[in-house]
């Protein structure tokens, strides 16, 4: 008679520190796209536009979640604008928009040029652009309109300023050059002061005290010496240099990190000019101002930050020549991490020395600034060898499951400053988006996403590009808590959007900026820094012009991935409508890959084991569906691939979430159990649950949620020795 092997109540997770057949039987050497959540397996988090509360037109909502800033309040009677795009960068890709909650019209940079027709989804009679100058024509498009650009660049901060109403705070959004605020139409820039920085020099922001000790001020760094540290005026509405003048004529020109700490602002790894010496990097110093406001600006110089005025400013350096990374609170202390080493800031309570170094660990430190994560017992980030956490008395590593992981994230092209991270307290987990090894130069930004569940201490990787997190109250769709606190992320392409793990489909998130039909079953897409995998699905929406692919799902060619701006996908039975025109949009699938572990459940008594049923504990839905394959005696080929190569017929190994027809009982409920019959049989079995080419054609499948609580596979032993 057949045993019983029962797996459920889901614990592990992704578990690579062991060889598969060796790991728990709940574990699993691949978990992609899906992750363990509350003891079962479910599908990876879906997103939602960061919308305005007014309303878009069908078909632009994304126009609303894109940075960008108003050109012309309006277009004349005729639908004409000549104007003048300042402040920013013009780079293919870039967009124009025309119109309003009832209309628009989307006009998009395609070619450098002096000037460049732009593509253009309505019938303007004009519609150019000098990429050089910034000189903008439009002719014939909608009348009396409003005119906003955006500039389609990477986001590069979101960052929470605190103000005085209790679940209200504040949403700045930075790319390489602007700042930016969300109104009730979407973002708008907040000011024409502009930065200088590149698609690395991410933005660091604090809250603290200004001039007053009620001011509630933001200050924000991105460490160019060009931009300085700067804050935020509300009565001039700009961003002011704060300019700490540390002496007669020393100032601190650049820091990595602006950080509050017993009533004192504190910069760390500072660039500085200390006469007689020119502009120098003191990577390993912390500057901080006197206890009180730290105001202090060119215009307005002040004794905040002077160190030759006892009580005043100060400054004191690691007894180490390593770089400060980063640096966290840890309830009432100061964690500061180097690439190598872990220390703590400690307040002494003498006002001429406040601060002294103290080292917590020799050899363990984070290399990344922006993947620390504050918990109230620990901060943990990335480091050179492994994550880390620190509880203020000692380093430890907290990822034992997936030992190489650190050395997965791709080192060059600025990969390590790419590193972000962030605490979603409602799902109580931790995302960290990196960019992997199967980065290159011409696409460097974060490709793929850890999933660390801090309760159970398991993981999984998403595929997703995220640039940068931040949290918002703000911006939030119907059917969200409203004035709760939700996990907001940005892009390559300057798309913001809200992380939803009740929802099964991702948000569009990337633009088309051209397409051009090149033969049967084929088209070539320029998409601004897709980072799109080989061999990854997308979904096109939107377009104009050319609507053959609209709400098509389409798969991205293994040769696809040549350059940072093009990609090829594959479709069947579709024939092009005409040219296009401008508007698509794409949208990432989630391609669920789960690869249990090898199980071997009479290897003690030197028995291998076939299998030739599997049951399926899943929620139940409409449409969804999984294949299931099984891979033989550690091999890593499926079965299902080597039946295709030699015609043998093992049915479609199709593993339905939806309720049975012939069980009527089935559609009232929650959970179901449904079988599938394999024929697996050698030293040991695993099993592998994706989507099947098939089933990535059909939309409603791969849209639909996937909640796996238990697996019963029938097994048999099978002697071996």
């Amino acid at each position: 008679m057949a045993d019983k092997l029962y797996i459920g109540e889901f614990k592990t997770g992704l578990q690579k520190n062991v060889s598969p057949f060796l790991s728990n039987e709940d574990a699993f050497e691949t978990l992609r796209n899906a992750y363990v959540y509350h003891s079962r397996v479910r599908k990876r988090f879906g997103a939602d536009l960061f919308l305005p509360d007014d309303g878009v037109v069908d078909g632009y909502e994304s126009l609303g979640s894109r940075l960008r800033f108003l050109l012309e309040d309006d277009t004349d009677a005729s639908g004409n604008v000549t104007t003048t795009i300042a402040y920013t960068k013009i780079q293919v890709g870039a967009l124009v928009s025309v119109g309003d909650a009832t209309e628009v019209e989307v006009f998009t940079v395609t070619a450098l040029g002096t000037p460049a027709t732009m593509l253009a989804s309505a019938s303007a009679t004009t519609a150019t652009i000098n990429t050089t100058t910034g000189a903008l024509v439009l002719n014939g498009t909608l009348p009396i309109s409003d005119v906003y650009f955006y500039p389609s660049m990477p986001v590069m901060g979101l960052i929470t300023k605190e103000t005085k109403e209790v679940n209200n705070e504040q949403l700045f959004a930075f790319d390489e050059v602007l700042s930016y605020e969300y109104t009730e139409g979407g973002w708008d820039a907040l000011a024409t002061d502009t930065w200088t920085g590149g698609d690395t020099d991410f933005f660091w922001g604090e809250t603290h005290r200004g001039v007053t000790s009620s001011d509630d001020t933001l200050f924000v760094t991105n460490n160019s010496t060009t931009d300085g540290i700067r804050y935020w005026d509300e009565v001039a509405l700009a961003w002011v240099k704060l300019n700490p003048l540390v002496s007669a004529a020393g100032t601190i020109e650049a820091a990595l990190i602006v950080i509050s700490f017993k009533n004192r602002l504190l910069l760390l790894n500072t660039q500085e000019v200390i006469p007689p010496l020119v502009s120098k990097r003191y990577q390993s110093r912390c500057a901080w101002s006197q206890n009180g406001s730290p105001i202090s600006t060119i215009a307005t110089p002040t004794k905040s930050w002077r160190r030759d005025i006892p009580g005043r400013g100060g400054y004191i350096d690691l007894p180490t020549q390593e770089a400060i990374v980063t640096a966290q609170h840890l309830k009432d202390r100061v964690i500061v991490y180097c690439e190598r080493s872990t220390w703590e800031l400690v307040y002494t309570s003498n006002p001429l020395l406040p601060f002294v170094w103290q080292q917590i660990s020799t050899e363990l430190g984070v290399e990344s600034s922006f993947s620390q994560v504050p918990f109230d017992q620990a901060v943990i980030g990335i480091g050179n060898v492994g994550i880390h956490a620190c509880d203020g008395n000692s380093v430890k590593r907290v990822d034992e499951k997936i030992p190489d992981f650190a050395y997965e994230i791709h080192n060059t092209d600025g990969g390590l400053e790419r590193v972000s991270a962030i605490r979603d307290y409602i799902t109580e987990q931790i995302y960290f988006s990196y960019p992997s090894s199967d980065t290159t130069a011409v696409s460097p930004y974060p490709d793929e996403i850890l999933v660390y569940d801090y309760n159970t201490q398991t993981w999984a990787i998403f595929d997703d590009s995220v640039t940068t997190w931040g949290y918002t109250q703000e911006g939030l769709p119907t059917g969200y808590i409203k004035e709760s606190r939700h996990v907001v992320a940005g892009n390559q392409e300057g798309f913001v959007f809200i992380t939803n793990r009740d929802k099964p489909t991702n948000c569009p998130s990337l633009q088309i900026s051209n397409m051009l039909y090149i033969a049967s079953f084929y088209s070539d897409l320029t998409i601004k820094d897709h980072n799109l995998k080989a061999e990854s699905w997308i979904k096109i929406d939107n377009c104009t012009g050319d609507t053959s692919l609209n709400g098509k799902l389409v798969q991205v060619k293994d040769e696809g991935r040549t350059t940072a701006d093009l990609v090829t996908v594959f479709y069947d039975g579709v024939t092009p409508t005409g040219g296009y025109t401008g508007g698509g949009t794409i949208t990432k699938v989630s391609k669920i890959d789960i690869l249990t572990k090898q199980f071997v459940p009479y290897q003690k008594d030197a028995y291998g084991c076939s299998v030739s049923e599997v049951a399926f504990l899943v929620d139940s839905t409409v449409d969804g569906e999984v294949e299931i394959d099984w891979l033989l005696s550690s091999s890593e080929d499926g079965t299902f691939d080597d039946a295709e190569s030699t015609g043998t017929l093992l049915g479609d190994g199709k593993l339905s979430l939806a309720p049975e027809a012939l069980i009527p009982y089935e559609a009232r409920q929650k959970r179901l159990w449904h079988r599938v019959f394999i024929d697996a049989d050698g030293e040991c079995v695993q099993l592998r649950l994706r989507y099947s080419f098939r089933q990535f054609a059909e939309k409603d499948i791969v849209e639909s949620d996937f909640q796996l609580h238990a697996m019963m596979l029938t097994v048999n032993p099978n002697k071996l020795l």
